[in-house]
């Protein structure tokens, strides 16, 4: 004989599931009521049977089910309910919806099917988080040579005022007005290292918290992130982002995937492909009505047309085996499609790559 499975019960206080003996001769089962369900969202994990009525907040359910990550239902629903509930089932937490009068076995046979989707949707959630992993690390080194050129900057002109120092002083041409200018330069340039080390750590920071943030200031963040490695390699990144629109979600994913991106074109022109007329990226925003479309696009040649419907699948690459990993537009796909609810594409323009992501509005706004 199996071992019983781990299931939560949640009922209506007015309204008990009728069954309730029944599925536990099947499964263990752990009672709670309906209200409990919106306690601690973060914490709710597991298989979940939710017995509604109609006192059932069903609107707040809705809005609650994207913040509930690690908790999938089986909705049970009176008959005269039924067609309202059904709908539920777009949310893909909930895997099925029944009439509360069905036979047990039905009952037990959805339970089952509802704990084989959170058991391979965990096991993806893993991989998914192994392979950003990869992502991040494959961008590492690049990221690091960045931040040690921008720092080498403001290092060399502080070296340059205590050189200038020491001369002054030698020559006995120090005063007040002297110094205080030394340390007014000197101040400017600490400040620089301090915001570029302040940078980097938030892109590697492992956190996901979501905020609402503008656009056009992570525009201006990445910038700042590329702004020495592109230069170096007479690449021009030119950004097109309205000062207006804001976007609600993990910030930090968001740069990793423009970061992603750029890194992409830039390893285009890099590639030698001489055909290239103009060595420029563009970073690109648009408020397209009900969704924000925010698009990199490059003019190093395209990816050859066999190639790109496979573009966005995982391990796949068009790069050198020590240069590609295949994951960074995978991971990305995954990381707009779960944190923004949006979706994302590829193709050839214009004797280049573009690459699209459209976020609905439920996650954008724009401010005047």
């Amino acid at each position: 004989m199996s071992e019983k499975r781990q299931i939560t019960l949640f009922e209506s206080q007015k309204r008990n599931y009728p069954n309730t003996q029944e599925l536990k001769k099947h499964f263990i089962v752990s009672i709670k009521t309906a209200e409990e369900l919106y306690s601690n969202l973060d914490e709710q994990t597991g298989v979940a049977v939710l017995s509604v009525d109609e006192d059932f907040d069903y609107h707040g359910f809705c809005d609650a089910i994207p913040n509930m990550h690690g908790i999938f239902f089986c909705v049970i629903a009176p008959r005269e309910l039924f067609f309202r509930y059904i709908n539920m089932q777009v949310f893909d937490k909930v895997t099925c919806v029944l009439p509360d009068d069905c036979d047990i076995d039905t009952m037990v046979a959805a339970v089952n099917k509802t704990i084989e989707t959170a058991k391979n949707k965990s096991i993806e959630k893993n991989m998914n988080e192994l392979v950003e992993k990869q992502m991040k690390h494959a961008l590492m080194g690049e990221m690091l040579s960045s931040i040690t050129h921008q720092l080498r900057q403001p290092i060399n002109a502080i070296s340059a005022e205590m050189i200038r120092l020491k001369i002054s002083g030698f020559l006995g041409e120090v005063d007040s007005d002297f110094l205080n200018t030394l340390m007014d330069n000197v101040s400017i340039q600490t400040q620089k290292m301090s915001k570029t080390i302040s940078e980097f750590l938030n892109y590697f920071s492992p956190a996901t918290r979501k905020e609402h943030f503008m656009l056009y200031e992570l525009g201006e963040e990445i910038r700042l992130i590329y702004k020495e490695i592109l230069n170096r390699l007479g690449i021009c990144l030119e950004t097109d982002i309205p000062s207006s629109i804001e976007l609600y979600g993990s910030k930090s994913s968001l740069i990793e995937i423009i970061v992603n991106f750029i890194s992409n074109a830039k390893d285009a022109y890099e590639s030698g492909n001489q055909l290239a007329e103009k060595k420029i990226i563009i970073f690109k925003a648009e408020d397209m009505g009900h969704f924000i479309s925010i698009s990199v696009r490059d003019f190093a040649g395209g990816v050859a047309e066999e190639h790109l419907d496979k573009v966005l699948s995982a391990y796949f690459t068009t790069k050198d085996s020590e240069k590609g990993t295949g994951l960074g537009l995978y991971i990305s796909k995954k990381i707009i499609e779960s944190e923004f609810a949006g979706s994302i594409s590829a193709q050839n323009s214009d004797n280049g790559f573009l690459v699209s992501i459209n976020i609905p509005k439920i996650n954008s706004r724009i401010t005047i």
